[in-house]
């Protein structure tokens, strides 16, 4: 089968296509053939060693690897066809459409992948493409982790979600609607139209107009590229507002834990196999729909890795495996 081979820390084309034995699934796995995955920014960060902080890169390359990755392919998330399964797993059969992530595991950028079967595996909807299916569990479990279980957003309370068109934003703006919240999102011009039809109130086009200087306070700002700080952005909020950075430094781990709490909200999202039913849940009622903003096959890897680099990303970034 073919990966593609991440064999140390560097620029895009550092990577390459390389072939690989296709797993057997063994005990309480499956072997999935993987149709669709994505290019992430965490992908991104982690094949350059790119971290939000000197010490969170120090702890990168001892949980990582030190001169580059210790599992050379990387990809997270992928969605597939059930190629296999062990003789005790009962709960896929061979022919299952099924949406994975792999997590810290990584893998996903190969044309096989085994997984045990009580991980994060969904079923995809009906309605929903693999490629669909592929685009939405990364930035719609971080959209609902952070908004929903960290910074509790309500039902008219207002949001400002800075960075509104990347894999997180798009998610974001679709979820804090679906909460009932009034959302303003930053998008560039010829992306504030998508951004609205998405359940955006509002969009700042934040090349052009400084987006923390609101007329009215917000009850939660969403900073999903880590573009700014608790410093710049509490003058923005309300007394009781909650500063959310999805790219958090330590600086915004010690606000959340000692100098700032309840203002400032940091953490992790998960990617449990409950988190990710939901998202294919919310999809199938069409409280989320993906947004794929580019589309790149395999040997196009490198232009894949140089877009998620330039910041230029709308959506997600679909890598097709297989047909």
């Amino acid at each position: 089968m073919r990966v593609i081979d991440c064999p140390r820390f560097g620029p895009p084309s550092i990577v390459s296509i390389v072939d690989r034995p296709i797993p057997a699934p063994r005990s309480g796995q499956v072997l999935i053939r993987v149709i669709a995955s994505t290019v992430t920014t965490a992908d991104a960060r982690i094949r350059a060693m790119k971290m939000p902080s000197p010490a969170f890169a120090v702890l990168g390359r001892v949980a990582i690897g030190f001169r580059g990755p210790r599992v050379h392919v990387l990809g997270t998330e992928l969605a597939g066809i059930i190629h296999a399964v062990a003789d005790d797993v009962t709960s896929f059969s061979v022919g299952d459409r099924v949406v994975a992530l792999t997590g810290v595991r990584f893998g996903a950028h190969a044309e096989f992948v085994a997984m045990g079967a009580d991980r994060a595996i969904v079923r995809i909807p009906d309605r929903l493409s693999f490629e669909d299916a592929v685009a939405l569990p990364f930035g719609s479990n971080t959209a609902i982790h952070f908004l929903r279980d960290l910074a509790r957003l309500q039902r008219g309370e207002r949001i400002l979600i800075i960075g509104g068109t990347g894999a997180v934003g798009v998610a974001a703006v679709q979820f804090a609607h679906h909460l009932g919240a009034h959302v303003t999102a930053t998008a560039r011009p010829h992306n504030a139209e998508l951004v609205r039809s998405l359940g955006a109130d509002a969009t700042i086009d934040h090349s052009a107009v400084d987006p923390l200087a609101a007329a009215r306070p917000y009850d939660v700002i969403l900073d999903t590229v880590g573009v700014t700080t608790f410093a710049r952005a509490r003058h923005a909020m309300t007394p009781t507002g909650r500063f959310v950075p999805v790219v958090a430094t330590f600086r915004e781990f010690r606000q959340a834990f000692i100098t700032a709490r309840g203002r400032v909200i940091a953490g992790v999202a998960g990617d449990s196999k409950t988190a990710l039913a939901e998202v294919m849940s919310l999809a199938e009622k069409g409280a989320l729909r993906p947004v794929i903003g580019h589309r790149f096959d395999m040997h196009q890897i490198a232009d894949a890795y140089a877009l998620v680099d330039s910041g230029r990303k709308l959506g997600t970034a679909i890598l097709r495996i297989s047909t």
